[in-house]
């Protein structure tokens, strides 16, 4: 893909505390520790040396109690005693009282941490193994991590319906007021839990699906918003899945004609999925192109069922500077049964999500859209739009 510039939630290690003795030499352990069923962490602990001699740590602990409760975290000096090291103090948020003991142990490669981690007086042991010192590049919490574009060059990078919103801790509750009423399918899979990330950040990233015409105004619209540090666009790009349409013959009084494209590209998927079109519709949140199709079922044929089959493409401008060209992506084709012959029928459960046993393959539709249309698809050596076909 071509380069873009990230901006990311990432593990903002210069937040931790300076620690006294020789500062040329730290080095960063990562750590996780099991603390109980249901129960999380996340731990970074900070060395410094002078030489081989331990002179300083610290310790950037989040946990959560609970599965799906709120975290917390404490920056906790540490007390060395040969490989002990250990400290107590409170969280900064629910104010719990935390002690940690620890003692390194170490192999030739790697070393282990073993111990006792005490949260509001409830003592565990944990122990991890498998341990080396980290840079603070690989702490770099790409887990977390979401790719935001604010002004992209193209959407080969990006999608351009989905919106990535990046605010100071503290202002969910005022950027998800600005998105109501909005026509958005907020994504709840990123963002609205202010984890171990965000405490060290004091950063949230939020996203949301859009119609690509109405993302524009949305980012205008959130990045006047107090609190607001950056908006732009995120999201996967399936380009294998699309092609590049010139937009000369599909264009009415300056926008795309849906009414002309929608009939076309019905009548370009209807043949080759083998089914007969029930219903199109222009989906709103998304602005993706829905179609309905029934056919007879290609897997179950000698049961005589049929299969009820949605289709979803999208349609969006190549760039946002240009209406040269739009692309049209398949973004899921997926097939549920029906039994619908005579008399008494069976109640058949749907099949599972998309990728599951209801997917169906959308090459054929792709090749069929780019012939039809004299659409390019997308060369993935030079990274670019092929000839049209």
């Amino acid at each position: 893909m071509k380069p873009f510039r990230k901006i990311a939630l990432a593990l903002v290690l210069s937040c931790l505390a300076p620690v006294a003795g020789n500062a040329q030499n730290p080095a960063y352990i990562w750590l996780s520790f099991d603390l109980g069923e249901n129960a999380s962490s996340d731990g970074i602990i900070r060395e410094t040396r002078a030489g081989d001699k331990l002179t300083a740590a610290e310790i950037d602990f989040c946990f959560q109690r609970e599965f799906q409760s709120k975290w917390d975290r404490i920056v906790l000096p540490l007390k060395i005693d040969g490989d002990r090291i250990s400290g107590t103090g409170t969280s900064s948020l629910g104010k719990i009282p935390v002690a940690i003991d620890l003692t390194k142990t170490r192999t030739k490669d790697t070393f282990a941490y073993g111990g006792t981690v005490s949260i509001a007086g409830q003592i565990t042991k944990v122990e991890q193994d498998n341990l080396t010192f980290r840079s603070l590049e690989d702490l770099n919490d790409t887990r977390e991590a979401v790719t935001l574009e604010e002004n992209p060059a193209d959407f080969t990078a990006v999608s351009p319906q989905t919106v990535a919103v990046r605010f100071r801790l503290g202002e969910l509750k005022n950027v998800l007021a600005a998105l109501r009423g909005e026509a958005i399918v907020l994504d709840t899979n990123y963002g609205l839990i202010e984890n171990c990330n965000a405490l060290r950040t004091r950063q949230q990233t939020i996203q949301f699906t859009t119609a690509p015409e109405n993302a524009p105004a949305l980012v205008a619209k959130l990045r006047k918003l107090k609190g607001v540090l950056a908006v732009g666009w995120t999201g996967y790009v399936a380009l294998d899945q699309a092609i590049r349409v010139s937009s000369a013959n599909w264009t009415s009084n300056g926008k795309l004609d849906r009414d002309k494209l929608a009939q076309k590209l019905a009548a370009v998927v209807a043949p080759v999925l083998g089914g007969k079109l029930v219903s199109t519709r222009w989906e709103k949140a998304t602005g993706q192109l829905v179609f309905e199709l029934t056919r007879p079922s290609v897997r179950f044929q000698d049961a005589a069922f049929s299969e009820a089959v949605t289709v979803r493409l999208l349609l969006a401008p190549e760039r946002l500077s240009s209406s040269e060209y739009f692309v049209i992506s398949v973004v899921s084709v997926t097939a549920n049964l029906l039994d619908e012959g005579a008399g008494p029928r069976l109640d058949i459960p749907p099949f599972p999500e998309v990728g599951g046993e209801g997917y169906v393959a959308t090459d054929k539709i792709v090749a069929a859209l780019a012939k039809d249309l004299h659409g390019a698809v997308w060369d993935s050596g030079p990274e670019k739009w092929g000839a049209s076909q």
